[in-house]
């Protein structure tokens, strides 16, 4: 078998400027502005960088799917932490109540059904994950869909941002915390 000799050089691995933070910064800004992203990068940790893309004056609704069946206490936190917490400016919950029994649940779910920003919508199928979320999916008012379990609870604020951010950005489908 013959060889042959190329020319082909390994990508950098290292730059001089590489250590400036603000370097750094001021390329990946460059390239924001290149791609047509904008957004704002800021430091983390030494040698990392995040990038938080900017949403659009009126941003997507979402719609944010909870499964449940009765664990009220599980409910309570996750709903109430979404409400509490989030600074997201558009967005509905949708509880989907899959046969609740337990009286306390039954309770908080005429509770939260108040809140106009809530709605709790029954499920009467045996368990079906995928099929209770679809059902959800067809009585969305929402542009975009947040798959979230009850058992889940919001500890930063900006989370729903952070991941519209992400999903608004070309070629991207769906995203995952």
């Amino acid at each position: 078998a013959a060889s042959r000799a190329t020319n082909h050089q390994p990508p950098a691995t290292s730059h001089p400027d590489w250590e400036n933070p603000e370097w750094c910064i001021a390329k990946l800004r460059e390239h924001l502005e290149r791609i047509g992203s904008p957004g704002e990068v800021e430091a983390t940790l030494p040698g990392c960088w995040r990038v938080r893309y900017r949403l659009p004056e009126t941003p997507p609704m979402i719609s944010i799917v909870v499964p449940t069946r009765d664990a009220v206490a599980l409910l309570r936190q996750c709903v109430e932490s979404v409400l509490e917490k989030s600074t997201y400016p558009r967005f509905e919950i949708l509880v989907v109540d899959n046969q609740s029994s337990d009286p306390e649940t039954l309770a908080y779910f005429e509770t939260i059904s108040a809140n106009p920003a809530v709605r709790v919508l029954r499920y009467d199928q045996p368990f079906n994950y995928s099929a209770i979320n679809n059902f959800a999916a067809r009585e969305a008012k929402g542009e975009v869909l947040c798959l979230l379990n009850n058992d889940t609870q919001v500890i930063s604020p900006d989370w729903l941002e952070e991941m519209m951010g992400q999903l608004l950005q070309e070629g991207v489908g769906a995203v995952g915390a």
